[in-house]
């Protein structure tokens, strides 16, 4: 039985024609929503961080706070359990101080009694040279306190969020757009997320804290002031 031109033709472009799958999409480290957990162990002044969701609970960092109101906070990478940061709410100045892989980095109080903060970012530095400009605002209601980290652009790229009744699992910290979420963003987000929240609870409960308000000269996010 002869076939047909088209039927022939037909199987010999099946025959010559190489069939390649799609290409596999590249899977990129990204803060697609990627959620941390905050554990506070108030018994023994250390806070556990987690992976949301992570059915094992393994700590990926490790914040040592004997006295997070008086002394220095210690931040610890997991498992190898390497120093990433420090921070120091002040009893007066409303601007903590941090260190991030060796870096100064201070968290400067933009507004004297609003919370509004800036920091020199080295993680989110588009030439690996100068530090990018971040701002941190907040938003309250009756069950949550929530910090947002926004860029340059003021396009959202981190939210830290504490929980006013909660015991333990008392904050989350979510990585928000699109942008490569390396460990080193991830790690100055965590203490200078972790370092604002403390330092507005200092800020709250201390009343020179309140003298700090009053003669604290507002800031700029502009590199120059910092």
């Amino acid at each position: 039985m002869e076939l047909s031109p088209l039927v022939s033709n037909t199987q010999a472009v099946r025959n010559t024609t190489e069939i390649t799958p799609d290409p596999p999409v590249r899977q990129q480290t990204s803060a697609e929503s990627q959620t941390l957990q905050i554990d506070f162990l108030w018994s023994k002044g250390k806070a556990s961080i987690t992976r949301k969701g992570d059915p094992d609970a393994t700590p990926i960092y490790m914040v040592e706070c004997e006295r997070w109101y008086k002394s220095k906070i210690i931040f610890k990478s997991l498992p190898d359990n390497s120093i990433i940061g420090t921070g120091i709410p002040h009893a007066i100045s409303i601007s903590p101080s941090c260190v991030v892989h060796d870096h100064p980095i201070t968290l400067q109080a933009l507004k004297s009694l609003k919370t509004s903060y800036t920091h020199l970012s080295p993680a989110f530095s588009v030439d690996g040279i100068e530090p990018m400009p971040m701002t941190w605002t907040s938003t309250a209601n009756f069950k949550t306190w929530d910090f947002v980290c926004l860029d340059v652009n003021q396009i959202p790229v981190a939210r830290f969020s504490a929980r006013w009744w909660a015991i333990k699992k008392f904050a989350y910290i979510e990585f928000l757009g699109e942008h490569e979420l390396s460990e080193a963003v991830r790690d100055e987000i965590v203490i200078m997320g972790t370092m604002l929240y403390f330092g507005m609870v200092v800020r709250i409960n201390n009343p020179l804290n309140l003298v700090g308000s009053v003669l604290h000269t507002t800031g700029s996010s502009d590199k120059k002031n910092l």
